[in-house]
């Protein structure tokens, strides 16, 4: 009986120690409904949402008419007929006069500003300025023909700074995008640059810096301590002495190094260039991989005997293709060169995931 007793107590304490203040009861005291607007209030509410409707239709309406005036003058220096119109140097002052118009900074606070007008229910798409401007169509046909447009490129790109800037093809703002548009790669400037083989297009891109930076970095060595083979300067050479059994310690890696007249181009990875010379377009390649999906192309159409074709029309076209393709692969060789010197990588690879088939040492020794 006193077991049973003891046993009951034993629970009964078990019991009030489990109790947690989750099990407490607390009573939380209600909100007050909220207060009943009052048709005066509802009233102003309404005014000062017209007046901001208002607002927005007038800036919308001045950013439509900027849009379109700077576009038509734009479009009237650098297009006759819808064409490029060849280059005049009384061309450049009409043009730069047009680019450091105070109407373009106004146009572009305008764009920024109304972005943000429907962020409270949606994420305002990141586009740059020359895409909210309706200026992409204009520029996808500059620079679709650069030996053409060139100078005039010069001054645009470096305005705008659209050194990497994925120009839309024919963009249209107010209509939707098309199957045969979406298939189109976005291109940046240095990919159309390639794929045209304009190396003094390429050139001027790789050479463009930031106003900002200096011709080196304060971490790097200056050019100007360097030697024209990229060696320093004799008197902060480390001496390694010159024993012949030295001289014959030279490894297979140093054997395949870079020639050394692409030495003093290599010095130019260590500047800091406004392009990206690894920037990828929307297909995912970049501009090295573009110019070596070119040379195999382009060594396939040559390597193919002309035995296997049968029509003597394809024949004659094949042969053409053949010496097209032959004048080609120096200029595209010339390139792939430019690009390495610039820090472009072999292992960015493309969009089919196929690293690029041509050895780096058989393109840079010109073979």
């Amino acid at each position: 009986m006193a077991e049973s007793e003891s046993a009951q107590e034993h629970e009964g304490l078990l019991s009030s120690d489990a109790r947690t203040p989750d099990s407490v009861t607390v009573d939380i005291p209600k909100d007050d409904p909220p207060k009943k607007e009052t048709p005066q209030e509802a009233r102003r509410k309404e005014e000062a949402r017209r007046k901001e409707e208002a607002l927005r239709r007038e800036k919308l309406k001045k950013c439509l008419d900027l849009q379109a005036d700077l576009s038509k003058k734009l479009s009237d220096i650098v297009l006759l007929d819808q064409k490029i119109e060849k280059w005049s140097e009384e061309k450049k002052p009409k043009l730069q006069e047009l680019l450091d118009q105070p109407e373009w900074e106004t146009l572009e606070k305008l764009l920024d500003e109304m972005k943000f007008w429907d962020t409270a229910s949606t994420i305002p798409n990141e586009k740059s300025f020359l895409c909210y401007a309706r200026l992409h169509e204009l520029m996808d046909k500059l620079l679709s023909n650069t030996a053409i447009s060139f100078p005039y490129l010069q001054l645009i790109i470096k305005r705008f700074n659209a050194y990497n800037e994925h120009i839309l093809k024919h963009f249209r703002i107010d209509q939707p995008a098309t199957k045969k548009h979406d298939e189109r790669p976005l291109d940046a400037p240095i990919h159309y640059a390639v794929r045209q083989l304009n190396g003094e297009f390429l050139d001027w891109l790789l050479a463009q810096q930031p106003p900002e930076t200096n011709a080196t970095r304060p971490e790097e060595t200056p050019r100007e301590n360097t030697c024209s083979t990229g060696e320093p300067q004799e008197e902060n050479k480390i001496n390694t002495g010159n024993t012949t059994e030295e001289k014959n310690l030279r490894t297979e890696e140093e054997d395949n190094a870079i020639p050394e007249e692409s030495q003093e181009e290599n010095n130019d990875q260590k500047l800091k260039r406004s392009v990206d010379v690894n920037l990828r377009n929307s297909k995912k390649e970049t501009a090295l991989a573009i110019l070596c999906a070119s040379y195999d192309e382009c060594m396939k159409v040559i390597n193919k005997p002309i035995e296997e074709i049968k029509e003597d029309d394809e024949k004659e076209k094949h042969v053409e293709n053949q010496q097209k393709c032959k004048k080609m692969l120096p200029e595209i060789q010339v390139l792939i060169k430019k690009l390495i010197a610039a820090g472009a990588d072999f292992n960015i690879c493309s969009l089919q995931l196929k690293l690029p088939t041509v050895p780096p040492m058989k393109l840079l020794q010109g073979s």
